[in-house]
């Protein structure tokens, strides 16, 4: 199963995929997301971040 966790970092939306073996990271200018795009996503980070109240994800990021 694959977790996308978005948040918001210096005007760009960050959009972290993680596969079962990998984390990949990707930057997205922020003026390009459009509305549909980040109500998509939203449930997908709700995905994720139950993920991770759940210790299913463990890994930590530093910015």
């Amino acid at each position: 199963m694959e977790f996308f966790i978005l948040y918001l970092h210096n005007k760009y939306l960050v959009a972290i995929l993680i596969p079962k073996s990998s984390i990949k990271f990707e930057y997205i200018p922020y003026h390009k997301i459009s509305l549909l795009f980040l109500t998509i996503w939203y449930h997908r980070v709700q995905l994720a971040s139950i993920a991770h109240e759940l210790d299913y994800i463990n890994f930590q990021l530093v910015f």
